[in-house]
């Protein structure tokens, strides 16, 4: 939960002008990322609604975050309820047995049970090249770049419950949208300038 607050606080903006609420979100936007956002969203547009649609349907308190894959370019948004985590090794926990009430001797079948049964991020899958699984079932190691946090206490007290289509958090995401730092975004996502042709 820490890390994830952290990660919302360090994407916004606090040296907001008063005249950059008129500016396009394409022009906030550093050149290389609009062009990765808008390649992969379809368009800057595009992505501030999706943003806007994940949290709206989001059912109680988490983070929506934007990330991207760590084995190739794609840019996704990913959603984690409560203090879930966007690393996927994360996820899942390596504790076979509770350690208070069975204990496991070296040479107990318990531990040899244990042992080849885990299939949680780090756990021997018995695999011949590969002894440790180093990603939960099922999951895609990401890098998060940006993260919006939707608990209520983030914006009940100033947006209210949003009555009459007034506030609320749909009015909280959408101010969050025009302080988002994206130049540490891009710096997050590692961006490539293309090659010269030559």
């Amino acid at each position: 939960m820490a890390h994830n607050n952290h990660f919302f606080f360090k994407n916004l903006r606090t040296d907001l002008q008063s005249q950059e609420q008129d500016i396009p979100d394409e022009e906030k936007i550093p050149h290389l990322l609009r062009y990765e956002l808008s390649k992969q969203f379809s368009s800057i547009k595009t992505l501030r609604r999706e943003f806007l649609v994940t949290a709206m349907a989001m059912f109680g308190p988490g983070f929506v975050w934007l990330v991207k894959n760590a084995q190739s370019t794609e840019l996704r948004i990913l959603t984690t309820y409560l203090a879930g985590s966007p690393y996927t090794a994360a996820h899942w926990r390596r504790q076979g047995l509770d350690m208070n009430t069975q204990p496991i001797s070296a040479n107990s079948p318990a531990k040899s049970f244990v042992e080849r049964s885990q299939t949680a991020a780090g756990g021997d899958t018995g695999a011949r090249f590969v002894p440790y699984n180093q990603t939960a079932p099922g999951g895609t190691d990401v890098i998060p770049l940006l993260c919006l946090n939707t608990w209520e206490h983030v914006w009940l007290r100033d947006y209210g419950i949003g009555a009459g289509g007034v506030g609320g958090k749909r009015q909280f995401v959408e101010n969050w949208w025009n302080v988002i730092n994206w130049t540490n975004v891009e710096s997050a996502a590692s961006i490539n300038r293309p090659e010269p042709k030559t």
